[in-house]
């Protein structure tokens, strides 16, 4: 510290006085380095119709150019794909642009005039000389100060009206992300910024390039999990399912396009799927060609094989990188062939599932699930019947499938092998780069688990959970009686498992069953929290896992709604009052608006 002294013409709203010091720091330099995230469209000009024709006509006179060069010689299907990948990219750039990000300012030049004449009035208080001059001075400042004030609310009043009234247009036109946009500026939510990233040690991490190469570290451990000690042997199905294994024909394209939603963040290719259905007809006729390629080699383009790894922050201190939850922004065009594939495979593997799961699944929701937990529970105390429920946690799960058990897995259930072949190549290879600070880190390879934001994953994943569920509990009746020849063993919802057993020793058999099966194919449950909770329990002998007990809890937060060892809905009830009451006050400035339509509020 070299140096400490007041300043008397601080512009703030009190009698007091700033006060300043020097300090002598020495600190390296973060230089700005590395590859930067990409930049994305402006799609939003293609709400525009001029601008939608002007896109077309650019685009087709790009896809018909690159039809002619096939015509003349043949091509591979990296060539295929890098033509196509440079019609779309280069149209976007020329008719669309980059979409800018500006935070737009409420305050208007009269506040900050206002603020400046509050500043001088603040001055004059300093240097007056005589005390009638002090007291006026003061009294003109007062006074100002409640301009100032008056101003600034006044400011923000309009700028919440403009926000109403685009929130207003945004109901006539359908554009929910535009209304979702706005109402959590109105609410004043905000997405929290990066915070400096810690080592393993829980020290501070300065540079960026080390805070980068830290963010790989993490992810690079977390998605390459250690293979299974005994990977399970699983048989083939006998007959394949009625899967087709043609190429792709061009309506399953249209309809794939047609499906793949707006308003998605872009893959590496940057590509977004906007510029994909500004013309269908000449996407589909170009993705034909691309998709008929990669189904004759069973190989996709090694673009689809990159994605860039984006955190999303969950709770905790936010330093540090496992309390971030990564999401792989993937290529769009990927996306429509892997959705031709899901559409192919999805009816046919469905009816094989079991009843007991309801996550990813048409007409089945996490409702269906609470309902049925809790009809069980309330019948369970009013019979004065004992139950035990174990809601199991795996740890990591998206990250952690085998994919040598995942290949198996698909012909087990029969799906074709030509169709196995083409999702196995997908995942080759894959790599990731992180991005951090708005830049993209090294890439790295990863080598197990299925990728979030991959439309095939959940699938994938019912599979196999499926399979783990359905050999762990084969082995006897450890369920409570359902119907007069049916046991309910668990209910499921994705990886959310509530395994149900009338006695502690079926409880416990049921769960090292699951917790076995579940290794067998890299799954690792969480014992930390996983938890189990009690009805008219028949001892008070706990559930113990790998010679780790399990905690025994009072009540338990199963997709959102409360179950407690009472059986009844009075917590649940309460808990969502308390949350509705607090989501209606963060809105209160929707609904104290003039601008918004009663029925828009």
């Amino acid at each position: 510290m070299e140096d400490v002294r007041t300043s008397r013409g601080a512009n703030v709203a009190s009698d007091h006085h700033l006060v300043m010091a020097n300090l002598k720091l020495k600190l390296k330099k973060n230089w700005t380095s590395g590859q930067i995230a990409l930049q994305r469209f402006n799609t939003a000009f293609l709400r525009d119709t001029d601008k939608l024709n002007e896109f077309k006509i650019a685009l087709n006179n790009r896809f018909q150019a690159l039809q002619d060069l096939r015509k003349e010689e043949e091509t591979s299907m990296e060539d295929n794909w890098k033509g196509i990948k440079e019609a779309l990219t280069l149209t976007c750039q020329e008719v669309l642009g980059l979409k800018k990000y500006h935070h737009k300012k409420w305050i208007s030049t009269e506040t900050l005039d206002k603020i400046k004449e509050r500043k001088n009035k603040k001055a004059a208080i300093n240097n007056s000389r005589t005390r009638a001059e002090k007291v006026q001075a003061q009294a003109e400042y007062i006074e100002a100060n409640k301009q100032v004030k008056r101003s600034i609310k006044a400011d923000k009043k309009k700028y919440v009206e403009e926000l109403a009234t685009t929130a207003e247009k945004a109901v006539r036109e359908g554009n929910m992300k535009q209304i979702y946009d706005t109402t959590k500026k109105l609410a004043g939510k905000y997405s929290k910024p990066e915070r400096p990233v810690k080592d393993k040690e829980g020290k501070p991490i300065t540079e960026i390039q080390h805070q980068r190469n830290r963010c790989v570290e993490y992810f690079e451990e977390l998605l390459n999990r250690p293979a299974p000690m005994n990977p399970p042997d699983i048989e083939a199905a006998h007959t394949d399912l009625p899967i087709d294994v043609n190429p792709p024909m061009k309506e399953e394209i249209r309809m794939a396009v047609r499906q793949i939603k707006n308003g998605k963040a872009a893959g590496p290719d940057n590509i977004p799927a906007e510029a994909l259905k500004s013309d269908i007809e000449a996407t589909t006729n170009m993705l034909y060609l691309l998709f008929k390629k990669i189904w004759e080699k069973e190989q996709v383009p090694m673009d689809w094989k990159e994605g860039h790894l984006v955190k999303i922050p969950k709770k905790g201190d936010l330093s540090k990188c496992e309390n971030y939850r990564g999401i792989t922004l993937l290529s769009i065009p990927r996306k429509v062939f892997n959705r031709v594939l899901l559409n192919r495979m999805k009816d046919a593997v469905e009816v094989q599932l079991r009843n007991q799961q309801a996550g990813f699944r048409k007409d089945r929701s996490c409702t269906d699930q609470i309902a049925t937990l809790r009809i069980i529970v309330e019948q369970s105390v009013e019979w004065k019947s004992s139950l035990y429920i174990n809601f199991i946690d795996y740890e990591k799960a998206f990250d952690s499938i085998d994919r040598r058990t995942l290949w198996k897995l698909l012909r087990h259930y029969g799906v074709p092998e030509k169709i196995v072949n083409v999702i196995r190549n997908s995942y080759d290879g894959l790599q990731c780069k992180v991005v951090h600070g708005g830049q993209l880190t090294d890439a790295f390879q990863v080598k197990t688990g299925v990728r979030q934001g991959c439309l095939l994953s959940p699938f994938l994943f019912l599979l196999v959970v499926d399979w783990i569920m359905k050999i762990s509990t084969s082995e006897g009746k450890h369920g409570i009686q359902w119907t007069a020849r049916n046991h309910l063993d668990d209910l499921d919802f994705a990886d959310d498992l509530a395994l149900l057993s009338r006695t502690h020793e079926q409880m416990q058999m049921k769960t090292a069953s699951v917790a076995a099966v579940s290794a067998s194919v890299g799954l690792s449950i969480h014992k930390g929290k996983t938890k189990v909770l009690k009805f008219k329990a028949e001892n008070n002998n706990l559930i113990t896992l790998d010679g780790e007990t399990l905690e025994n809890v009072e009540s338990f937060s199963y997709l959102g709604s409360i179950i407690d060892e009472q059986g009844g809905s009075d917590v649940d009830v309460k808990a969502r009052i308390g949350k509705a009451r607090t989501a209606f006050l963060q809105l209160k400035k929707i609904w104290n608006s003039k601008s918004f339509q009663p029925i828009s509020k």
